[in-house]
């Protein structure tokens, strides 16, 4: 295994023309062959080249459930399930939010691994809201965090890729059974929700019901519930919420 700078690099020297079958087959099967620490948060994070038998290279970003931090309200070894329920929970709605991501073994054990989406780190929900033309798929991805409860919806958990798409990364803190929704996109509050978001959560809840996905095997009973239940909410009362009094902002910001 190899360390590597970020800046040894080139965008041209990895695939990134696969569809997302493509990408979850490579992320499960391909080799760890390098491994650097992303020096951001308090968690161990890793960005890591893959490798498959044809000798093509993807980049990703593998987190160990060894390096996760303890916290009090979640399970740090469910962490990895629950980044893979929320793209699970993108793929049904089809609102292409959340990069591919599996959970599989790594140089230190069990994890999940995610593409790694080329963007400028410099740039955050803070600057994207300022422009006009990403508004639309900044209130998808408030729907979005509404719907998984997510408890830690920081500025920077919020990318451009270099094509243009506003994606929402880290997503492991949701689908608490009890509502902790803590997020920086409160620019939007109380803005109703457009039809069409509400048709797909519509189909949503019918396929939960269905069991049409893996989402059940990966979620507790409570959990699982408590998911059909933000789903039907938004559904009758299609607004984003307002701000509330006890904490709904995460913390650090960015």
């Amino acid at each position: 295994m190899n360390n590597f700078a970020a800046d040894d690099f080139n965008v041209q020297d990895y695939v990134n023309d696969l569809n997302t079958d493509d990408k979850i087959n490579f992320l499960t099967t391909a080799e760890f062959t390098k491994m650097q620490p992303v020096y951001r948060g308090s968690n161990y994070v890793y960005l890591t080249v893959l490798q498959n038998n044809l000798n093509d290279r993807l980049l990703s970003i593998y987190k160990p459930i060894e390096g996760l931090m303890e916290l009090f309200d979640f399970d740090i070894n469910t962490l990895p399930n629950r980044e893979l329920v929320a793209f699970e929970i993108d793929q049904l709605l089809k609102w292409s939010i959340v990069p591919s991501i599996v959970v599989r073994d790594g140089p230190m054990g069990l994890g999940s691994v995610q593409e790694y989406i080329h963007h400028d780190p410099t740039q955050n929900y803070f600057h994207f809201v300022e422009d006009e033309e990403n508004k639309k798929q900044l209130i998808k991805i408030a729907v979005f965090d509404l719907l998984i409860n997510n408890a830690d919806r920081k500025g920077g958990h919020i990318i451009k890729s270099i094509s243009g798409e506003l994606l929402g990364i880290d997503n492991a803190l949701s689908f608490h059974s009890e509502k902790k929704l803590r997020t920086v996109i409160w620019d939007y509050s109380t803005q109703e929700i457009e039809k069409n978001m509400i048709e797909d959560l519509v189909d949503l809840k019918k396929a939960l019901h269905q069991n049409k996905s893996k989402i059940q095997t990966l979620l507790s009973n409570e959990e699982m519930y408590a998911l059909i239940e933000r789903c039907n909410e938004i559904i009758k009362e299609p607004f984003l919420p307002s701000m509330y009094p006890w904490r709904c902002w995460p913390w650090p910001l960015i």
